[in-house]
């Protein structure tokens, strides 16, 4: 559980890190964004899920913001909120986060609903090698979803 929280983090906050552009061009989502990025590196999960909801507020189609609150969510042990959030991730980009397929079909797996769960894992898997990481956890999660089924 552990490794996964760093992985989604890591995931989440590499455009930080690196100065990519966010998915928005709103200045006060962008704002709150980044003072709730502060407030989950210091522990703080409710102020950081607070100015994420501002976030979305600004712009509803900000997909970072949507990818840290499923993050939260997740931490704070409500699998099916961060499910949801991360899902909102992948409507607003379908094609331009081929990993959160992955992530997502992790989340959902650990529901049980192991159809859902290899859906979004063979989506992911039909994105080509280079576009993609952790392929072998993908077709480890994919052969349990087959032995569930």
């Amino acid at each position: 559980m552990k490794r996964a929280r760093m992985i989604i983090f890591i995931l989440l906050t590499a455009g930080i890190l690196h100065g990519q552009s966010y998915h928005t061009h709103s200045r006060k989502a962008i704002r709150q964004f980044e003072e709730a990025v502060a407030l989950y590196r210091g522990g703080d999960l409710v102020g950081a899920e607070t100015a994420l909801e501002k976030a979305i507020r600004a712009d509803d189609r900000f997909s970072e913001a949507y990818g840290l609150l499923s993050q939260i969510c997740y931490e704070k042990g409500s699998l099916d909120e961060a499910i949801g959030y991360y899902s909102r991730t992948i409507e607003i980009d379908p094609e331009g986060n081929p990993d959160g397929y992955r992530l997502l079909g992790g989340l959902v797996l650990r529901t049980g609903d192991y159809q859902r769960a290899l859906e979004l894992l063979d989506k992911f898997l039909s994105f080509p090698v280079e576009d993609v990481s952790n392929r072998e956890s993908a077709l480890s999660m994919k052969a349990s979803c087959l032995f569930a089924l």
